[in-house]
């Protein structure tokens, strides 16, 4: 408002916080917009404030739950990961990577499928990976994994899928 008043230069939706150092709670945010009229002798300031206070916090409580998903997946001592619609990985946890013998820009990217005996490779392609992208679950299906060094693991897939908003399974 001061340099609005002063200088006659225009401000649209300047975020602005107030609030207590001490009390998180209390604090309130506001968007103020500022518009001068007149000229410099008799300037005014017409002044919008429009309280955003809701909505920081829902963008808070967000990044937080993002923050506790993202460690979640990260560092669960099971193997995740996730993929496309092709079956390319688009992220690993940590646990993935140790027991695959493999760092994250070496597999993101790659089919899933990739990781696998020649064996499972074609029992997910032709049966699972199907399958799934029709009903989105996978219960316990059980998939050799070969890593890094060749060592074959035996493991149990379980997944579930997301949806779009036209109800298919992405």
């Amino acid at each position: 408002v001061q340099d609005t008043l002063a200088t006659g230069k225009n401000h649209l939706k300047v975020e602005a916080g107030l609030g207590f150092i001490d009390d998180v709670e209390d604090e309130k945010y506001f968007l103020v917009s500022t518009f001068s009229t007149g000229e410099e002798e008799s300037r005014k300031a017409i002044v919008f404030v429009e309280d955003i206070t809701e909505q920081k916090q829902t963008e808070k409580s967000l990044k937080e739950s993002r923050q506790r998903a993202r460690l979640l997946f990260y560092h669960t001592p099971i193997m995740i990961h996730s993929i496309d619609g092709e079956g390319r990985l688009l992220d690993v946890n940590e646990h993935w990577l140790k027991k695959m013998g493999y760092r994250r820009d070496e597999v993101v990217g790659r089919r899933s499928t990739e990781f696998m005996t020649p064996a499972s490779r074609r029992f997910v392609d032709e049966k699972i990976r199907p399958e799934f992208f029709k009903t989105g679950m996978a219960d316990k299906v059980p998939i050799q994994l070969a890593n890094r060094r060749g060592d074959v693991m035996e493991t149990l897939c379980s997944a579930t899928g997301g949806y779009n908003d036209l109800g298919e399974v992405v």
